[in-house]
């Protein structure tokens, strides 16, 4: 809900904040709504990091930190796949996305991965 709440509000406030803070002297509006583009990428993460690190506390109580090791290095090869792929597209915002993808990507396999290990019935997939 945290997650959620932030995430909204720095999509609806975001831009405001970037003008308000930073849009002076050399820093032009064009430079602003680059930045905002990048916020914006990002801000996709925040809920699902959230979560993810939740999973990482509840697979470390239960000591099955090899899987999140294994886990973490999967994802650090995607992102450097995504990184590639959205570059050239998106520039700086492309890595941004790349990184939200991936941390959603994270967030599933280990949530699929606590759902098999524990048989929870879920709810949410």
């Amino acid at each position: 809900i945290v997650g959620s709440f932030c995430t909204f509000f720095l999509l609806i406030f975001g831009k405001d904040l970037i003008i308000i803070f930073f849009q002076k002297d050399n820093f032009t509006s064009q430079d602003s709504e680059n930045v905002f583009l990048v916020l914006v990428m990002f801000n996709f993460q925040i809920p699902f990091y959230l979560l993810s690190i939740t999973l990482v506390r509840f697979l470390t109580a239960f000591n099955l930190n090899t899987f999140t090791i294994v886990s973490s290095s999967f994802m650090v090869v995607v992102n450097v796949i995504c990184n590639y792929i959205f570059i050239d597209e998106y520039g700086v915002a492309g890595i941004a996305l790349s990184t939200s993808i991936v941390i959603l990507f994270g967030f599933l396999i280990k949530y699929v991965y606590v759902i098999n290990k524990f048989k929870v019935k879920s709810q949410i997939l």
